[in-house]
């Protein structure tokens, strides 16, 4: 052996990227698992690409049922208009839409959910999909409901009430002035 040539290169900082970058991936996945609203993520078509255990949990559909679903499974015949306008939003990238409307579950329920959805962007600056939070308000709208028909209930016993002490006060003035009357007589 005459001579030795070796070329070295230090990828630390490479191997330190790349582990931050696992770290970071599992952390982002970690919390889409683990959160209490629904998490979903759609396609450009309008179809499932991932599903959250929480977004199960609201309609029914497991992750593996609900990847490449379309979304229409999920939404009400009289309610599609209104998320066809929506989606257009989000593709034009008009911004971050929240909406309020009434959704199908797995097994045929009418839920109330609340939805903030946003536009996805590539680096090349192209909507490829749309990020959606999602959670079940349908007790809530239910409780709001029956507080506004007891509200309601609550006003009228009060304006009854309100009525008979007026009527009741009108016949002590007149009970009065007849006794003034009386004792004047006397």
């Amino acid at each position: 052996v005459v001579g030795l040539t070796c070329a070295a290169q230090d990828v630390t900082e490479l191997r330190d990227t790349e582990r931050r970058f696992r770290e970071s991936q599992e952390r982002l996945g970690l919390l889409v698992r683990r959160s209490p609203i629904g998490i979903i993520l759609w396609n450009k078509d309008f179809t499932v690409r991932e599903w959250n255990p929480a977004a199960a949990t609201i309609f029914g559909y497991s992750a593996d049922e609900a990847i490449g679903m379309p979304a229409w499974r999920i939404v009400p015949e009289a309610v599609r208009p209104m998320i066809q306008d929506v989606w257009a939003s989000l593709q034009a990238r008009d911004g971050g839409e929240r909406a309020r409307n009434e959704n199908i579950t797995k097994d045929g329920r009418l839920i109330v959910c609340e939805w903030y959805n946003t536009p996805l962007v590539n680096s090349a600056d192209e909507v490829i999909g749309v990020a959606s939070m999602v959670s079940d308000v349908s007790e809530e709208t239910r409780t709001q409901a029956e507080l506004a028909q007891y509200r309601g209930h609550l006003e009228g016993l009060v304006e009854a009430r309100t009525a008979e002490l007026a009527a009741s006060n009108e016949r002590l003035r007149t009970a009065e002035r007849l006794a003034a009357i009386g004792t004047l007589a006397a």
